[in-house]
């Protein structure tokens, strides 16, 4: 359809389906390219109705000016409908956070454009629109407002409209206000002020609200104990469970007899808040309390809870344990006042790994490897209780653990090698049993070849780097009766056949008198790009580390005309336009003029993208020799192309770019 173009655009629009998120999702994102000015309404109408989505924001900023101009025009509409879909259409013209990622201007083939509509106008709006008389209208404005993140263009004060939407008569604007109020750019003391009151809302869902938005404000953590230990006695559960929630937030040690007491709370959903927020603010009686809990406490939930505020207490100790040489020996591993709680603890969560409540023993080891070596009380059989855990997330992050802790005792082979065959190390078996027997490990791996699935990938990889003897039994499995253990060690030793040793083996193969064997190293070596065996040695190594994703070849750059920046112009011929691109990319960072030529015959590379990635270099090069080159790329066929062919030729400030620049004004892309 976005072939055939405009005269599709009928047969796209009747698609847009106000059922199916994903059809709707898909005729709105081809409207957009084949017929832009057709999709803006549609889209808008989308959003009037509620159905709107971040994809949605996503195709007005692709269409650009006429979306921009429509989308004001529908929020000042006097049709409620129309106002209602411009109202929740706005964030698209402002800085977004859509998930956890930030979002600013044009999204234009995953590059970031100039931003083509202030934040701040559409804030102001938005403001205005939260008097809106329609309710509708009111509640999508303090969405949208709660969406716009904070950035430099962009202040959102406490105005009269806001604080008349606190106490609006509709209890959902009530709530999306409380949401809106926190994020305001004023200070904490305005905030407080603004949302105390609620507190003594009518509606539960807006004081639960407001109870949890007041354990943000830490400024006014005086003013905000009081009335949350208060709130710690209120008829409805869920006001006392966001209290006590907020009293942990607010790390608040004058509550924690409240808290205490709350551990006896008829409903479990607030002493499990009580028990996770007591570890902000912990005495010894509160561990003795916390410690009785974890060993008798019938309810599961709050079993676990317990046990994780212990380990944040326990944590917390041996972060106060004091260090360095000056450190007196009477103070021991903790400081004398921690001692005993920590010691009380420390006997708790070593009996917590044979607790039947497997969701115990994460925390409990992930603490425990905290303990000081001062303090160690042989972990070693510890973490092999940990390693045998039915709970898999529990024994993977115990090999983190070793590994981290680099402990080096015979006793952990055997459960390590269990581990290996049960698949917990998820491709870090190498890095484990390096610390060990390499010897007795290599049996094992052979063993969880075998055995299939993800762990062969990740023992024959491991075999790979045990020296001689390991890669020796690796290459065997060329001839390996099973297709996909073939398969499998094929691409394992063509992704390092840029090592002298494994580029040896494999060779050595072609000699054997197995034909099975001699087969699977002509698979091997035809596996590997014609460019790169062609390469000297620096490319195949700078390519290696670009693929294993290492920085490490910076070394190579120091000076302009080093041998790196000639390997980087080798690279320039890969076959993988992934590749080709970096290398484009590496030779702009490292300013490497040499490359001039080079970078101006990769601006007809097939890939759009390696031909952008070289005019990008060009640009930060500097070199005005490349001007006529650039010029060309503004009738290159890609938008994207032409788009950085022009902010190229703005860097290099050649006078003679001008007549090409002026003709580029009359482009029809914006």
């Amino acid at each position: 359809l976005v072939k055939i173009g405009k005269a599709a655009s009928d047969a796209v629009a009747a698609a847009v389906s106000p059922t199916s998120r994903d059809l709707r999702r898909r005729a709105l994102g081809i409207l957009t390219r084949i017929d832009p000015r057709r999709a803006i309404p549609m889209i808008v109408d989308v959003f009037a109705a509620g159905l709107g989505r971040e994809e949605n924001w996503v195709f007005l900023r692709m269409i650009g000016e006429p979306a921009r101009s429509y989308v004001l025009r529908a929020a000042a509409s006097r049709d409620v409908a129309m106002r209602r879909g411009g109202v929740r259409a706005l964030p698209a013209l402002t800085r977004v956070r859509i998930g956890y990622r930030d979002y600013d201007g044009v999204s234009s083939g995953g590059r970031s454009s100039p931003s083509w509509c202030r934040t701040q106008p559409v804030v102001d709006l938005l403001l205005r629109a939260v008097g809106d008389a329609d309710t509708e209208v009111r509640l999508a404005a303090l969405k949208s407002l709660a969406m716009v993140s904070p950035c430099e263009d962009r202040k959102m004060p406490l105005t009269r409209m806001l604080l008349a939407a606190l106490n609006d008569t509709n209890a959902a604007v009530r709530l999306a206000a409380v949401a809106v109020a926190l994020k305001t750019d004023e200070t904490e003391k305005a905030r407080f002020d603004a949302l105390e009151p609620r507190l003594a809302d009518p509606d539960p869902n807006v004081r639960c609200e407001a109870v949890a938005a007041l354990g943000q404000l830490r400024g006014e953590r005086p003013r905000g104990v009081p009335l949350l230990v208060g709130l710690l006695k209120d008829p409805k559960a869920a006001i006392r469970r966001r209290a006590a929630l907020a009293l942990g937030q607010l790390r608040a040690a004058e509550a924690e007899g409240p808290l205490r007491a709350a551990l006896g709370d008829e409903a479990r959903l607030v002493r499990i808040a009580a028990a996770a927020s007591l570890a902000a603010a912990a005495g010894k009686s509160t561990v003795r309390e916390l410690i009785k809990l974890a060993k008798a406490e019938p309810d599961q939930a709050v079993r676990m809870e317990a046990v994780r505020s212990l380990s944040a207490i326990y944590q917390r100790c041996c972060e106060r344990a004091p260090r360095g040489p000056r450190r007196k020996a009477a103070a021991g591993p903790f400081r004398p006042e921690d001692a005993p709680q920590a010691e009380a603890i420390f006997q708790l969560l070593s009996r917590m790994l044979t607790d039947p409540l497997v969701d115990t023993h994460l925390p409990a080891i992930q603490a425990l490897a905290r303990t000081p070596k001062a303090a160690n009380k042989d972990l070693i059989p510890l973490f092999i209780l940990a390693m045998k855990s039915r709970h898999p997330v529990t024994a993977h992050t115990t090999h983190h653990l070793i590994m981290g802790g680099r402990y080096r005792d015979e006793r952990l082979l055997a459960p390590l090698h269990d581990a290996i065959l049960r698949g917990l190390l998820r491709g870090h078996e190498f890095q484990v049993v390096s610390m060990l027997n390499y010897k007795r490990s290599i049996p094992v791996l052979q063993k969880a070849v075998e055995l299939g699935g993800l762990r062969r990938q990740s023992a024959i990889g491991a075999l790979l780097q045990m020296g001689d003897e390991g890669a020796q039994t690796a290459l065997k499995y060329l001839g390996h009766p099973s297709a996909g253990v073939r398969k499998v060690t094929a691409e394992a030793l063509a992704h390092r056949i840029q090592y002298p040793k494994i580029s040896s083996l494999v060779r050595s193969a072609l000699n054997s008198s197995d034909e099975r064997l001699r087969q699977g190293a002509r698979r091997v070596l035809a596996m590997v790009p014609k460019a790169v065996s062609t390469f000297e040695p620096l490319a195949e190594r700078l390519r290696a580390m670009i693929l294993s994703g290492s920085d490490r070849y910076a070394g190579y750059f120091r000076k302009p005309d080093a041998p790196g920046v000639q390997a980087a112009i080798r690279l320039l011929d890969d076959p993988s336009s992934a590749m080709r691109a970096r290398a484009a990319a590496i030779l702009g960072e490292v300013a490497a003029r040499s490359a001039v030529p080079a970078l101006c015959k990769a601006l007809a590379d097939k890939s759009a993208i390696v031909r952008v990635y070289a005019i990008e270099a060009l640009g930060e090069l500097g070199d005005r020799k490349a001007a006529p080159a650039l010029v060309a790329t503004l009738r290159d066929r890609a938008q994207t192309v032409r788009e950085a062919g022009a902010v190229a030729l703005g860097r290099l400030g050649d006078p003679a770019a001008v007549e090409a620049l002026v003709k580029a004004l009359g482009s029809p892309e914006w």
